[in-house]
């Protein structure tokens, strides 16, 4: 395909040069202006939709697309941006056994008015090399004869032969016999040439034309044995001598037999269509179609980094990047940015509360923290650090838990601390009760003196929950230290509502 280049309205043909000079600025594309949003509540991302870019591209391009014989039927769909296609139609020469045989295919030019996507369907006649008719539309020699030339034609809208709105005819089958010039007729631009031998006064088969095929010589003149049809040549049946087959056409030309040339088919123009040219008897060989167009070339859009429109973009930032690459080869890039911003704050999932201890190393742990996305940190910002030795006194711990969006939270506790080492005792006229070693270390001893009937001791700790209690009458009571965890305890005796005593122990 060569292609010729028209920019800015002035046309510049680059035969020479074309390989040299980059069309590269013709390309435009123009990506979104970027973007910021929120991640979704409790997410660590955000849902976005956005308009893709379409890559077009400004320059006016020539194109012309050749289509040779095949066989088959080809088709060309209509590129975008295209409204007409100037087509270039030529028929094939028929099948001839001499050199000098001039039966030449026939040629029609005109505009076509087209809407792009649509299919056009392209039959490329065949120039015969036997007594077998040329592809679309050639009529059969027989004996030592040769086949018609087929039609080249166009069809749009359907592939019926009254879907054509081109043709160019296909020439008569020619030879040489009995040293005399066998003349094949020409291929029609308009109508075909008759097929004759030595001169038109030994009339073989009549051309096509508009309207019909006519007949041809088969033992007598003007046989209608031999005439052809609509779309296709006629074939001499055993008419004697050599016989040639009609070319293919809008109406195929006759066949003729004894020793006298086919009839060329005859070409059509659709009514109504603009700047039409016809010749007769032009091309040699198989026929041809070119088709030559001018229009924005299509440009191919792809996103080639990034997530894409609809995706879930997570916290940070993401490139989206797309290329537009031109049918005529040339490609462009842009760019632009998603941001899905955390502005979600981590939360402790528990605040220690306020809690008394007794003098000596103080040791606690960190709360964790929950975030909307993973990453957040604890730390302590103020008070004594886990494992200080501490004297009698109220502190404030303080700890602030962070995320990487640099959101934060902060929790804060008192730690009251006593002087609460020692027995704890009590002792009146009517009882005694005696609470020791405190701090505990392997046991617990509790005896009492002085008290009927049973009575309940509690300990709870320091967040207020009871953790064991006991009911008994004994005078005298171990607790073993497995059966508390260490830390800071408050114990009661009561015997029913009366408080008998109550203090504060520590286990070790």
């Amino acid at each position: 395909m060569k292609k010729i280049y028209l920019i800015s309205s002035v046309l510049f043909l680059f035969f020479l040069l074309e390989e040299s000079i980059s069309f590269a600025q013709c390309v435009k594309l123009n990506c979104p202006p970027n973007i910021t949003i929120p991640a979704l509540p409790g997410t660590c991302e955000a849902p976005i939709s956005y308009t893709p870019p379409v890559g077009t591209d400004t320059c006016i391009f020539f194109y012309t697309d050749t289509f040779n014989f095949t066989g088959s039927v080809q088709t060309f769909i209509v590129p975008q941006g295209v409204d007409t296609i100037t087509a270039k139609v030529y028929g094939a020469q028929g099948g001839a056994n001499w050199i000098n045989n001039t039966n030449y295919g026939g040629f029609v030019q005109a505009d076509i008015p087209v809407t792009p996507g649509n299919t056009l369907y392209l039959y490329v006649g065949e120039k015969p090399t036997g007594l077998t008719g040329g592809w679309n539309g050639g009529g059969n020699g027989e004996t030592g004869g040769k086949g018609g030339g087929g039609a080249s034609d166009i069809r749009k809208g359907g592939t019926s032969l009254n879907d054509r709105v081109i043709v160019a005819g296909g020439a008569g089958g020619a030879g040489y016999w009995s040293g005399l010039h066998v003349v094949g007729g020409y291929g029609g631009g308009l109508s075909g040439g008759p097929g004759y031998r030595d001169n038109p006064g030994t009339p073989g088969g009549d051309p096509g034309s508009q309207v019909s095929s006519g007949n041809g010589t088969c033992i007598s003149l003007n046989n209608p044995v031999c005439a052809g049809g609509f779309g296709y040549g006629g074939a001499p049946s055993s008419c004697g001598c050599e016989g040639y087959g009609g070319g293919g056409g809008w109406w195929g030309g006759a066949g003729s037999g004894n020793c006298r040339g086919g009839g060329g088919g005859s070409g059509y123009v659709l009514p109504g269509l603009q700047n039409v040219t016809m010749s007769n008897g032009v091309q040699i060989g198989h026929g041809k179609i070119i088709l030559l167009y001018k229009g924005n070339p299509t440009v191919t859009t792809s996103l080639v980094s990034g997530l894409g429109t609809g995706a879930n973009f997570p916290v940070g930032t993401t490139t989206e990047t797309y290329k537009a690459v031109s049918q005529n080869g040339d490609s462009i890039f842009c760019s632009f940015t998603i941001t899905v911003t955390d502005n979600e704050k981590p939360t402790f999932t528990i605040c220690p509360n306020d809690t008394t201890v007794c003098e000596g190393s103080f040791n606690f742990n960190f709360p964790a923290a929950n975030d909307n996305c993973p990453g957040a940190t604890v730390s302590q910002i103020s008070g004594p650090s886990s494992g200080t030795s501490l004297t009698a006194g109220t502190y404030t711990i303080k700890l602030k838990a962070s995320d990487l969006a640099n959101n934060s939270d902060t929790c804060e506790y008192n730690v009251t601390v006593e002087v609460c080492a020692g027995a704890i005792t009590h002792q009146n006229e009517n009882f005694s009760i005696k609470v020791y070693p405190n701090p505990m270390q392997q046991n617990l001893n509790i005896e009492t003196k002085g008290i009927e009937g049973s009575f309940s001791i509690t300990f709870i700790n320091s967040i207020g929950a009871v953790v064991k209690q006991i009911t008994t009458n004994q005078s005298s009571l171990q607790i073993e230290k497995d059966q508390m965890p260490s830390g800071l305890y408050h114990f009661t005796i009561k015997q029913k509502t009366t408080t008998l005593l109550s203090g504060k122990i520590v286990v070790e």
